[in-house]
């Protein structure tokens, strides 16, 4: 049955075979103040989809009549709804879960059970970036030599790996909590010792869920390598065409256009492949003090030659935070790449540490402060998103703050943004302090 549908509020269409489901993904957008049609599968998704246009559907994978990847597909296909982001809730447990998610043409996919706070935030991610449009060649022209016209493929290919990726992200978040809470309570027996070994029990079976999760990201940075492979042929064949086409500035230009956004594109897989990399962390108690020195150590000639002054302001009894040092100088690096990018007249840097106390926890405090241009209000809430940047094509992956922020929640800190146009910018990193 179809709700009726408000004009004044954002519409979601949710489509679940589940009545139990259904209301629970109704309950938890509706105290959003979004307005909620249901449909019971995808053939009836696939119908309110085309009479209601909605801002955004959320559907199920395994549904009677027409499964969730076959509606996505037909929406995606339809000249009409192809603009309505959807959100796929599946299991992407293997490689052909995770071909068929590719071909379904999603903007994003969700692992159930799922964290309420995750699922709302990605919700309005996906409803602020409705709209996005992608660049492309002339037909005739890559009809003629077989080249992709746009990137909208390997955007495709790269949303899946980073949406995998971040699932078992947020599901490992859990899991580790929830088996430092079972240590704390096994050190602690009492007359619960019942309770407490059911609560054992589960906690195995999410850490043997959590070892298929681990498994993703070694499949995504394989993925990673296999769309390479083709890159590097077409980056071959583009060179020896502009070769061919010197002369012709009708035939060159296009060329050129192509190579830069493949060079692009490598650049987004290089950092993905990072990003997602198996190699284990090696976290450590750090004296913040001590890394910004070497980070700034590397950059210092690259800011004064930019004439940018560096001011520091370093608190002397900082806590230390546990970490992996190379994570949090990545951090600090691409903090004050985006500094000395927004003066490009020059200007000033000022570094801070300080103590402070949050939630009744010492923690310490980085800033980085530039003289800038500053972020335009209209950008502030999406510069923290995955492949959001400010900065020109060809300049700038939209990857770097994302990734920042991944590192320092991974670590239960926090990273903000202060910022107005033509008034500089400030990011500001919190660490909680960590006992040895």
């Amino acid at each position: 049955m179809i709700n009726p549908r408000q004009t004044e509020k954002k519409t979601i269409l949710v489509v679940e075979d589940s009545p139990t489901q259904a209301e629970i993904v109704r309950r938890i957008l509706s105290r959003e103040g979004y307005e909620i049609l249901l449909a019971k599968n995808g053939m009836e998704g696939l119908e309110a989809a085309q009479k209601h246009r909605p801002d955004l559907v959320v559907g199920d994978i395994d549904m009677p009549f027409m499964d969730g990847y076959r509606m996505c597909y037909e929406i995606k296909t339809d000249d009409n709804l192809q603009e309505i982001p959807v959100l796929l809730l599946t299991k992407l447990g293997d490689s052909e879960d995770i071909l068929r998610g590719l071909a379904s043409r999603a903007d994003w996919y969700l692992t159930k059970p799922f964290n309420k706070e995750y699922f709302v935030r990605k919700i309005k991610d996906l409803l602020q970036s409705n709209g996005k449009s992608s660049r492309a060649l002339p037909s005739s022209f890559t009809q003629k030599f077989q080249l992709p016209s746009n990137q909208a493929e390997f955007q495709r290919i790269l949303t899946i790996l980073l949406s995998t990726y971040e699932n078992a992200f947020h599901i490992n978040q859990d899991l580790i909590l929830t088996q430092k809470q079972l240590e704390l309570l096994n050190k602690n027996l009492d007359d619960k010792v019942t309770e407490r070994t059911a609560q054992l029990e589960k906690a195995q079976k999410q850490l043997i869920a959590s070892e298929k999760l681990a498994g993703i990201g070694t499949l995504s940075a394989s993925i990673c390598h296999e769309i390479k492979n083709p890159l590097n042929i077409i980056s071959i064949h583009v060179q020896l065409l502009l070769r061919k086409f010197e002369s012709e500035p009708e035939m060159f230009d296009p060329l050129t256009k192509i190579q830069v956004e493949m060079r692009r594109i490598e650049k987004i897989l290089n950092q993905l492949m990072s990003f997602v990399r198996t190699a284990e962390p090696d976290p450590r108690f750090l004296a913040i003090n001590h890394e910004l020195e070497e980070t700034l150590g590397l950059m210092r000639k690259d800011l004064i030659s930019s004439n940018i002054e560096i001011e520091n302001n370093f608190c002397a009894d900082l806590p230390k935070v546990l970490a992996d040092p190379d994570e949090l100088r990545q951090v600090f690096f691409n903090l004050l790449i985006n500094a000395r990018y927004s003066m490009k007249n020059g200007g000033r840097l000022t570094v801070t540490t300080e103590r402070v106390t949050k939630n009744q926890q010492y923690s310490a405090r980085i800033s980085l402060s530039d003289t800038g241009c500053g972020i335009g209000p209209e950008h502030l809430a999406k510069i923290f998103q995955p492949f959001f940047t400010t900065k020109p094509e060809g300049e700038g992956t939209g990857m770097g703050l994302y990734v920042c922020k991944n590192i320092i929640e991974k670590y239960g800190g926090s990273l903000i943004v202060q910022s107005g146009e033509a008034k500089g910018t400030t990011f500001i990193i919190d660490l909680p302090q960590t006992h040895s």
